[in-house]
C-alpha cells in the first residue's frame, strides 16, 4: 500500500553548528536499517532542477496495418469517448505522438489500407481514403500539441517498379502530404523518409529526390525522420559523419527497437550525437494485459535511462480489428464491436497515462534523477522530468520489488504539494494521498510490481466512461450499402488485400467495388484482394450477393480461416466458369452455358454441416460434402479489377422459407422476366404455369420480410402478367433496393431476384 511513511526535515550545511549533516546521515541510516529489517530496498534521489538532461519527445503509437479499421464504424457517443481516451490530454492515454500509415492498397500486416492515389491520375487530386487521415484529424482536435508522423509499408502499382525509392514513389509521397493539408488544414510534422523496415535506406533518394520534391511542393516545414529499420540499428550515424548535409536533413533518428534486444542498442556515437533518438516501433506482446502494461511502462523508462531514447512509440495502440488476425490481443483499447458499441479499456491505457498525463513534449529529463532502483535491473526504475517554463516536475517510477524512496528537491523546483497516482494489477490509475514535502524532502513507500507518478502539476484524471454490453455480429445480416458514402470503406468490412469501397451502382443506388487495378508493392501477400466481415463462430449459413464482373472473377466465401488462404471460396469468372475451393485447393469446378458476363448475377454459397452448395442466378450448380472447416466469418474477394458487389444477405441455410433455392420437381416454370417501367406504371412481371392450380406470388425484402402479395388464387395453364407498383401491403413505398419475387404452386417454389428503382 502506498503511503507517506516518514516526513524528513532537511537541514542545509549553511548552519553546520546545528549538526545538519550528522542529523541527515542519522535519519537516512535509520531508514535503511528499517528497510533491511522489513526486506524493502531503500534508495535516495536528488531532484535537481539545474541538472543536465535531454528534451522529452513524447509517448505515442503507430496506427497502421489495419489494426484500427473498425473504430471509424463505431456509433456515437462511443466513438468520441474512445477517441477521448486515446488523445484527450489528462483524460486517458493522452497519446502525444501519432504515426499513421500511408496506405498503399496492399496488405501491411493485419489488413490493407487504401491509398490516397490508387492510380497515377489521382496524384494531382488525392483522396482521403480509409481512416488514418480521419484519425489524425480527430487526434489533433483533442490535442493540438500532438506530434504527427507518417510512414509507408506498401505502394500502389503505379508508384513503384519493385523498389520503394523512385521518382514515382516521390510523387506519391508528396500527394499524401497534399491530401493531409487539403483535408485537415495543417501539415504533418514528420515524414518517415523510408519504407517500413526496408533492407536499407536510400540516402541519394532522400537528399536528391524526396527532399527537393517536398520543398518544391511547399512542404519545407515537414521534417524527416527515419530510417525505421529493425536491423543495422543506428549505423546511419556513420553516414552522418561523412555527410553533414544528410545529418542535417534527418531531424530525428528512429528504429524499431526493443530495450531487451541489446543488439539494437544505440551506439555510443548515436547517444553522443545530440540527435533525437526514437524507439519508433516498440513491441509489448505478453498475453496478460496487466503484464503488457507494466512491460510498456518499464520500457519507456529504460529507453531513456539506458539508451537516451527520448520518444517511444508502440505498435500498436488501439485494437480495432477482427479477432483471429495476427498480433491480436495487445491493444490498450480493444474496440472490435462497432455494431454493439462495446469496447474494453485495458491497463495499457493507464501505463501511457502515467507518463503522458504528467509531462509535455519539450520538458527536460533530469539525468541525476533518472536511474535504476537496483543497478542493472530495468524492471525497477525511475525517471524525472521538469517543465522548463516553470518549477513543476514529475517522476515516473516502475517497481519490481517493494522499495522506500527518499527524494530531495533542489535547483529551483517546486517544493509544494506532490500528487501521487498508482497503478497495479488490481487497480489502475488511482489517486493516492498527497505528499507535503518538509524542508524540500519526502519519503514514500512503493509497492512491488507497480507504476507510480509523482508530480507538482494538477488536472490529472481517470476519465469516466460508459460502455455498453457486448453483442455478437448480427445474424442474419444484410447490407445494401444505401445511406453509406461513396468513396468510403463499406461498414464493418475489413480489407485484407486490395481496397473495397462504396460506389454508385449503375442505374441507381450504391454497391461496393474493388478499386485496385494491379498488384502493388506489398508488405505481406494474401492471394487476392479480399475483405472480411462477420463472426468467427458462424457455422451453418448462406452467403448471398449480387455481383457484376467487370473483368477477371469475383468470389463470395465463408468459414474464413486466415487472410492468406481464406476459407470456402466460390469463384465466378466473367466467362461463366466457376470453382469452389477450400483455401487454395479446388474442390469442384464447372462452367455455365450461355453465361452473359455483361449483366449482374446472383451468387450464393451454402454451408450446412459438411454440405457445400453453390448457386448462380438461383440455380444450384454444384453440391458436395467437405469437412475442411466448420466455422468462420464471411468474405468477398475479387481479381484486380473493378468488380462490384451488392445486396449481401447472410442467413441460416434456406431461410427465409428457402427463398434462394430452386428445388427439383417444379410444377411451374420459372418467372420469365421483370420489366421495369416508370414509377407511374410500375414493374411488369411475366410468368407462366404449366398446369392449372393455386398460385401465390409475393415480394420479399432481403431480410426475408414479406412486402407485398401480388397473386393468391387459382390460375390456368399458360403465360400471365402482373404489375407491381412498388408499394407494400400497407400502401407505402417499398423504396430502392433488391427484392425477391417468390412464386409457389403445389408446395413447390421458384424465385427471381430483381432491383426496384423508386423514381
Amino acid at each position: 500500500m502506498l503511503g507517506l511513511d516518514l516526513f524528513i526535515p532537511t537541514y542545509t550545511a549553511e548552519h553546520p553548528s546545528k549538526g545538519a549533516p550528522m542529523v541527515r546521515t542519522y535519519l537516512t541510516a535509520a531508514i535503511m536499517i528499517a528497510a533491511l529489517v522489513s526486506g524493502v530496498s531503500a534508495f535516495n534521489v536528488t531532484i535537481d532542477g539545474n541538472g543536465a538532461g535531454r528534451t522529452f519527445g513524447g509517448v505515442g503509437y503507430a496506427s497502421c496495418n489495419g489494426c484500427g479499421r473498425l473504430l471509424i464504424d463505431y456509433p456515437e457517443p462511443y466513438r468520441s469517448t474512445i477517441l477521448d481516451l486515446l488523445f484527450k490530454p489528462k483524460f486517458g492515454a493522452g497519446v502525444q505522438h501519432l504515426k499513421i500509415e500511408i496506405g498503399g492498397g496492399e496488405n501491411s500486416t493485419d489488413g490493407s489500407e487504401p491509398s490516397h492515389a490508387v492510380i497515377e491520375s489521382e496524384k494531382s487530386a488525392p483522396l482521403p481514403r480509409g481512416y488514418e487521415i480521419w484519425l489524425l484529424g480527430e487526434a489533433k482536435k483533442r490535442n493540438p500539441k500532438l506530434v504527427s508522423d507518417a510512414l509507408a509499408w506498401c505502394y500502389p502499382a503505379w508508384a513503384n517498379n519493385g523498389y520503394y525509392a523512385t521518382p514515382k514513389s516521390t510523387e506519391w509521397y508528396v500527394s499524401f502530404l497534399q491530401v493531409v493539408r487539403n483535408t485537415l488544414g495543417f501539415d504533418i510534422d514528420y515524414l518517415d523518409a523510408n519504407r517500413n523496415e526496408a533492407y536499407s535506406y536510400d540516402k541519394p533518394w532522400i537528399m536528391n529526390v524526396l527532399r527537393p520534391a517536398c520543398n518544391s511542393a511547399g512542404f519545407t516545414n515537414v521534417k524527416f525522420a527515419g530510417p525505421d529499420l529493425d536491423h543495422d540499428c543506428w549505423l546511419i550515424f556513420n553516414d552522418f559523419d561523412t555527410d553533414p548535409a544528410f545529418a542535417s536533413a534527418m531531424s530525428a533518428v528512429s528504429y524499431h527497437y526493443d530495450p531487451n534486444l541489446r543488439d539494437r542498442a544505440p551506439t555510443a556515437k548515436a547517444k553522443d550525437s545530440g540527435k533525437p533518438l526514437w524507439s519508433s516501433e516498440m513491441h509489448c506482446y505478453t498475453p496478460n494485459p496487466w503484464q503488457n502494461a507494466l512491460l510498456f511502462a518499464r520500457g519507456i523508462n529504460a529507453n531513456y535511462i539506458v539508451d537516451k531514447i527520448t520518444s517511444t512509440q508502440i505498435w500498436y495502440g488501439i485494437e480495432a480489428m477482427y479477432p483471429g488476425l495476427f498480433f491480436n490481443g495487445f491493444g490498450m483499447i480493444q474496440a472490435a464491436s462497432p455494431w454493439s458499441g462495446y469496447y474494453a479499456v485495458n491497463p495499457m491505457t493507464w501505463a501511457y497515462a502515467h507518463t503522458t498525463q504528467f509531462t509535455e513534449i519539450g520538458w527536460k529529463y533530469l539525468d541525476g534523477a533518472c536511474g535504476q532502483i537496483v543497478a542493472g535491473n530495468t524492471n525497477g526504475s525511475y525517471v524525472t522530468l521538469r517543465d522548463t517554463a516553470s518549477g513543476n516536475w514529475s517522476m515516473i517510477v516502475c517497481t519490481e520489488s517493494a522499495a522506500s524512496m527518499t527524494a530531495a528537491i533542489a535547483g529551483g523546483l517546486s517544493t509544494g504539494t506532490v500528487s501521487v497516482w498508482k497503478t497495479d494489477q488490481t487497480n489502475q490509475f488511482v489517486k493516492q494521498p498527497d505528499i507535503t514535502p518538509a524542508g524540500g524532502s519526502f519519503t514514500i513507500s512503493l509497492s512491488a510490481n507497480s507504476i507510480y507518478s509523482l508530480t507538482t502539476t494538477t488536472g490529472q484524471q481517470k476519465g469516466s466512461v460508459t460502455i455498453p454490453a457486448a453483442q455478437p455480429f448480427p445474424f442474419p445480416y444484410s447490407e445494401k450499402f444505401e445511406g453509406q458514402v461513396a468513396g468510403k470503406m463499406p461498414r464493418y468490412m475489413a480489407d485484407m488485400k486490395g481496397s473495397f469501397e462504396v460506389c454508385q451502382r449503375p442505374g441507381g443506388g450504391n454497391c461496393v467495388k474493388q478499386i485496385v487495378p494491379a498488384q502493388g508493392l506489398a508488405w505481406t501477400d494474401p492471394m487476392k484482394p479480399n475483405t472480411i466481415f462477420g463472426d468467427d463462430s458462424w457455422t451453418n449459413y448462406d452467403v448471398n450477393a449480387e455481383v457484376f464482373i467487370d473483368n477477371g472473377d469475383v468470389e463470395i466465401g465463408g468459414r474464413w480461416q486466415d487472410m492468406y488462404f481464406l476459407g470456402y471460396r466460390f469463384t465466378l469468372n466473367k466467362t461463366g466458369a466457376w470453382t469452389i475451393r477450400f483455401q487454395n485447393t479446388a474442390l469442384r469446378n464447372g462452367s455455365i452455358a450461355g453465361f452473359n458476363g455483361a449483366i449482374w448475377h446472383t451468387m450464393k454459397l451454402r454451408m450446412q454441416n459438411t454440405m457445400i452448395e453453390g448457386f448462380v442466378d438461383n440455380t444450384s450448380v454444384v453440391s458436395f460434402t467437405d469437412a475442411s472447416r466448420s466455422s468462420g466469418r464471411a468474405f468477398l474477394a475479387s481479381s484486380y479489377n473493378q468488380n462490384m458487389f451488392d445486396n449481401l444477405l447472410i442467413g441460416a441455410p434456406g431461410v427465409p422459407a428457402d427463398p434462394w433455392t430452386r428445388k427439383s420437381g417444379l410444377s411451374i416454370a420459372p418467372i420469365v422476366s421483370v420489366v421495369r417501367h416508370s414509377a407511374s406504371s410500375g414493374a411488369t412481371i411475366r410468368y407462366s404455369c404449366i398446369s392449372q392450380g393455386r398460385v401465390t406470388l409475393a415480394v420479399f425484402d432481403m431480410r426475408g420480410n414479406k412486402v407485398r402479395v401480388l397473386i393468391d388464387g387459382m390460375h390456368v395453364a399458360g403465360s400471365h402478367e402482373v404489375i407491381w407498383d412498388g408499394r407494400n401491403d400497407h400502401g407505402g413505398p417499398a423504396g430502392n433496393g433488391s427484392y425477391l419475387l417468390r412464386m409457389v404452386r403445389g408446395g413447390h417454389a421458384t424465385e427471381h431476384l430483381f432491383r426496384n428503382i423508386a423514381e
